[in-house]
């Protein structure tokens, strides 16, 4: 899995997207998810749309369903 360090969006491939979907970060702005094996950052759902975003705390708004700070929930993996 990989992690957009610009925006926490979460890629679970291989390699990492030639651009982030969200943000249109570049490939180099990603790194493997989670940084060091056995660490757990925190993970952000919405519950509106299910976007995911790994950061030490939620967006502010989701960038797919533009809902609100308050929207997010911790998600437990």
């Amino acid at each position: 899995m990989w992690r957009c360090r610009v925006c926490g969006y979460l890629a679970a491939r291989d390699r990492p997207p030639r651009e982030c979907p969200i943000c249109k970060a570049s490939q180099d702005r990603f790194e493997p998810f989670p940084p060091v094996e056995g660490a757990r950052p925190p993970v952000w759902r919405c519950r509106v749309c299910g976007y995911l975003a790994a950061r030490d705390r939620p967006p502010r708004e989701c960038p797919i369903c533009k809902a609100s700070q308050d929207r997010f929930e911790p998600f437990p993996w």
